[in-house]
């Protein structure tokens, strides 16, 4: 069980660690509660029938730009919100293709108006993009501040939209008669960071496209013109140039609706649809096996590296008890590890700074591999987290500190959702957010950045299910070495 939180949100619940639960459909969450642990059940409805669903995310960013509504306005002379144009979209759509299985989304280039208004210690620029429902924004390579404005990036973010799939409740949801259609917007961050500085650097402004409008309009944007809008005062500051390949999933997702009535009978229909196949075969179908196995005689082949360089708190006055003294990070690695970092002290910025890395043996036979193994063959997404648990501790003793610590929040990455991305994708820094889950529900506390180390682990965990159809094989076969 985990130590009660601090008093200012509530003691956190105490059950197995899993990821924060949201839901906007409480008869539907209450219906299912009691049948989550039966796996007749859970065969039934799916791999992700009790899993609920997405919940919509509030921004304090503006919901509006007018320059980009101005830009859309001859396209949109027909269809006077997003919602009114689907139908004729919808009727005129072919069948689904493999393209529904997709979410892409192309940044191409950024133009900032003024790069001398730039801090003097912004060195590169990146683009984070955040899709709604994904498990955490993902980051595009750095490019270096250009004089003239113009940066290149080239860069796409792909989302997994298959029955079950985070992004796809999300824009079930969100498409449905119920929802908004800025809750299908796709939120683009601009970073400025020092050369060699790590991310998530400081937010320059950002930029936003509603998915909802890509489906009114019946086409993808190719090359689209969006404002970038400062985070001090909402001013345009720059254009961000981004395309999609997203037409086809949100056509399929609007089919869906339009044939159950709405965003609840399509998930649960969802639910029914997914094969009680193992995860291997419902969500890696479009893997590259072509890799092959890590050579035996390598020893870093099996290694699962996690290099940890920052935690940020957005409140320690709020989200820290007065007696808590330093921070620490507990990793949870599928039940199989229980490492913790070095603790640092706590500062009032909220910015800690990490030099921790680690590299965890997952070669056949050990705990670590087995663990892995069944995490991937099994049909709950879920199974697949990596839990990073920042624990708060006091240095003398106190009444409201326990000698272990007492638990602040949580992060998780996602093997399942890292073996299927690209390799210089998965290897990048990226940035995961911090959730405090208490009674009341779950909120965002802060971020941790780090870098992963575990494609070529994850493949060879992979490979060898696919040779032996499945982990109870896969473990009896691989060899038992010592651990």
């Amino acid at each position: 069980a985990a130590p009660p939180g601090p008093a200012a949100g509530g003691a956190p619940v105490a059950t197995r660690r899993r990821r924060p639960m949201h839901s906007s459909d409480p008869l539907m969450e209450a219906a299912l509660a009691p049948h989550a642990a039966d796996p007749l059940m859970a065969a039934a409805l799916g791999a992700e029938a009790a899993a609920p669903v997405a919940s919509r995310r509030s921004r304090s960013m503006p919901s509006s730009d007018p320059l980009a509504e101005a830009t859309l306005a001859a396209d949109l002379v027909d269809a006077p919100s997003a919602r009114s144009g689907r139908a004729a979209v919808r009727d005129a759509a072919a069948a689904p293709s493999s393209e529904s299985a997709q979410l892409e989304v192309h940044i191409v280039s950024l133009v900032l108006d003024d790069v001398g208004a730039l801090d003097d210690l912004v060195d590169d620029l990146a683009v984070s993009v955040d899709v709604p429902g994904s498990l955490g924004n993902e980051t595009s390579h750095r490019v270096p501040v250009a004089d003239r404005g113009l940066h290149l990036f080239e860069w796409s973010s792909t989302s997994d939209v298959r029955a079950g799939a985070p992004v796809r409740r999300a824009l079930i949801e969100a498409l449905g008669p119920e929802g908004q259609d800025e809750d299908t917007e796709v939120v683009f961050t601009v970073r400025g960071l020092p050369r060699g500085g790590a991310l998530p650097g400081v937010e320059v402004g950002s930029a936003t496209v509603a998915l909802a409008t890509v489906l009114a309009r019946g086409r993808e944007l190719s090359q689209e013109q969006v404002s970038v809008l400062a985070k001090r005062d909402g001013a345009k500051i720059g254009t961000l140039t981004v395309s999609t390949v997203a037409l086809a999933a949100l056509m399929e997702m609007d089919r869906a609706l339009d044939q159950h009535g709405d965003a609840r009978s399509a998930l649960e229909a969802d639910a029914r649809a997914a094969p009680a196949a193992s995860r291997r075969d419902l969500d890696l179908r479009l893997r590259d096996r072509r890799a092959a196995e890590p050579a035996a005689d390598d020893p870093t082949a099996h290694e699962l590296v996690f290099s940890i360089s920052r935690v940020r708190l957005f409140d320690v006055r709020r989200d820290v008890d007065a007696d808590v003294d330093e921070l620490q990070l507990h990793l949870d690695l599928l039940g199989a590890t229980d490492e913790r970092t070095p603790a640092v002290p706590v500062q009032a910025s909220g910015d800690h700074r990490l030099r921790y890395s680690k590299a965890f043996d997952a070669a056949p036979g050990s705990k670590l591999r087995e663990a892995l193994l069944d995490a991937l063959d099994s049909p709950t997404h879920e199974d697949s987290d990596a839990y990073l648990v920042l624990y708060g501790l006091a240095r003398s003793k106190s009444r409201s500190v326990p000698p272990q610590g007492v638990e602040l929040g949580s992060a998780f990455v996602n093997f399942e959702q890292v073996l299927l991305e690209a390799a210089s994708v998965a290897g990048a820094e990226r940035t995961v957010k911090i959730e405090r889950t208490t009674r009341a529900g779950s909120t965002t506390i802060g971020e941790l950045t780090l870098r992963l180390n575990v494609h070529r682990a994850l493949k060879a965990a992979d490979a060898s299910l696919e040779a032996h159809d499945g982990a109870e094989r896969a473990k009896k076969a691989e060899p038992q070495i010592a651990q």
